[in-house]
């Protein structure tokens, strides 16, 4: 489909390897939004499980796409949204839920901003839940909730929980797509890059559910560590800013000492604690 010819408001991609433990309870939540003009698109990438025979069970609202070789994330999310034809975009991961309100709501704030105010992204309140869905505490109980100009807050954290964002399809392009060359902090090079330009909406109720279960809490530490100084570093920001970056880097650069003395072994009855922060 020409993805300037949209039959859909929204687009909503769930890329999924070997993932059908939670996938179709996450689908069931896009099935179950009271706001009805969505697509989705789900893109197998190589899985070996059930993941195609649970895209079979839904309709054509589902557009289901098979990739034979594996790819990163961040190709395979970039592979995704070319198959989107929606005026926005909304990432769902596969062990992720949402509420039924969710995208009406983000829909009604972001576009409540007249255009001239440049409003281009939108995340919700979001909560974390276990491996069984029972919930566990508020993903912003120790984290500030920011709408408007982000830019500097997100430079220092990155609280936008890729689940509950909903971006303009056009400003994903504009904005250089995600760096297929990240595999940890992708996203948040993403947010980084759209908060230059445009302005941040937000919708204060928790319609995001992020799931902790054993496979998504392994972190590639010094991978991850690499990976934001050099986002850090590599973002084009005017004079403005440096000395702002500058802060940001040594906000990083305490955190990553406070979890660099956490693992170390003398400390290894605190190694867990990393998987939170």
């Amino acid at each position: 489909m020409n993805q300037d010819q949209a039959s859909h408001k929204v687009s909503v991609v769930i890329n999924c390897h070997n993932g059908d433990s939670y996938l179709e309870e996450a689908i069931m939540s896009v099935y179950a939004q009271d706001f009805t003009s969505w697509e989705l698109v789900l893109l197998d990438n190589a899985s070996s499980d059930g993941t195609r025979d649970i895209a079979q069970k839904f309709d054509e609202k589902l557009r289901y796409f098979y990739n034979k070789e594996l790819l990163p994330l961040g190709a395979a999310r970039n592979l995704a949204v070319a198959q989107c034809s929606g005026e926005y975009i909304a990432f769902l991961d596969s062990d992720d839920l949402w509420l039924p309100q969710k995208l009406s709501k983000q829909l009604e704030r972001i576009e409540s901003f007249p255009p001239e105010d440049r409003y281009g992204f939108c995340y919700t309140g979001a909560t974390r839940i276990s491996h069984s869905g029972e919930d566990i505490i508020s993903f912003f109980k120790e984290r500030k909730t920011i709408e408007g100009e982000a830019l500097l807050e997100l430079m220092k954290d990155c609280f936008i929980p890729l689940s509950s964002c909903l971006i303009k399809r056009e400003l994903y392009y504009e904005s250089g797509r995600i760096n297929e060359e990240l595999n940890q902090v992708e996203e948040w090079d993403l947010w980084l890059r759209l908060a230059k330009h445009y302005k941040l909406a937000y919708v204060d109720q928790e319609l995001t559910k992020i799931r902790f279960h054993s496979n998504n809490l392994s972190k590639d530490y010094r991978a991850q560590k690499e990976e934001m100084y050099f986002v850090l570093n590599s973002q084009v920001l005017g004079k403005e800013f440096e000395s702002c970056r500058k802060n940001a880097l040594k906000v990083l650069d305490i955190r990553f000492q406070i979890i660099d003395f956490l693992l170390a072994p003398r400390s290894g009855v605190f190694k867990k604690i990393y998987s939170l922060i």
